[in-house]
């Protein structure tokens, strides 16, 4: 369960980056959001493994 937390976190890692360097918003999908929403889930996640344990 750590290494989903772990991954989502990349993932918004990745995806806040790119939000920084393209700076072009994509319609209504912006980036930084998205960056935003796989930081939540990968906290949200990542402590799933310390409430079953």
């Amino acid at each position: 369960m750590q290494n989903v937390g772990l991954i989502l976190l990349c993932f918004a890692f990745v995806f806040a980056t790119i939000a920084a360097c393209v700076m072009v918003q994509a319609g209504r999908f912006h980036l930084g959001w998205a960056a935003v929403a796989f930081w939540i889930a990968s906290e949200l996640i990542g402590g799933l493994g310390r409430v079953f344990h």
